[in-house]
C-alpha cells in the first residue's frame, strides 16, 4: 500500500531556499537562535474521504507555522512580521505531489515568554493524498 507524503519533511526542506536560508525545525530547543520557523502538525486531523471497507484515500493535517524573530535587531517587529508573510506566500504558493493547500490564515503576533524573542504564528490545513 502507498504511503502518504511527510507534509512537515517536505515542507521543512523547501521552505530554507525559500526564505533565505532561515532554518525549519518541528522540533525547537531550550536555546533558540532567530529567526527560525518552527513547524509543529495540530493533533486532530485524520481521515478523509475513507471507503467503508479500505483504508483512507486522503488524511488531513492541521499545522502550526511560528516564526520567531530577534527582538534585539532595529525594526524587530517589523522584521519577523516581514518573514512571517514571506513564509505564509511561500506557502500558498507551494506544491508538492499529493499534497494541496486547503486554508490558512494570517500570521498574528504571538506573546512569548523570552524578552529577547518575537513570535508571529498561523495555522494552514493541508490535505494529502496517497502517493506511490
Amino acid at each position: 500500500m502507498t504511503a502518504f507524503p511527510d507534509v512537515l519533511a517536505l515542507l521543512c526542506a523547501q521552505l530554507p531556499p525559500a526564505i533565505g536560508d532561515v532554518r525549519c525545525v518541528t522540533d525547537l530547543h531550550e536555546h533558540v537562535v532567530a529567526p527560525i520557523v518552527q513547524l509543529a502538525e495540530i493533533p486532530g486531523g485524520g481521515a478523509l474521504h475513507k471507503p467503508f471497507n479500505g483504508p483512507p484515500l486522503t488524511e488531513q493535517y492541521d499545522v502550526d507555522v511560528v516564526v520567531f524573530g530577534d527582538s534585539t535587531v532595529p525594526d524587530a517587529v517589523g522584521r519577523t512580521r516581514d518573514l512571517a508573510q514571506q513564509v505564509r506566500d511561500v506557502i500558498n504558493a507551494w506544491s508538492s505531489p499529493g499534497v494541496t493547500v486547503d486554508e490558512r490564515r494570517r500570521p498574528t503576533r504571538l506573546p512569548d515568554f523570552n524578552p529577547s524573542l518575537l513570535r508571529f504564528g498561523s495555522t494552514v490545513r493541508f490535505t494529502a493524498a496517497r502517493v506511490p
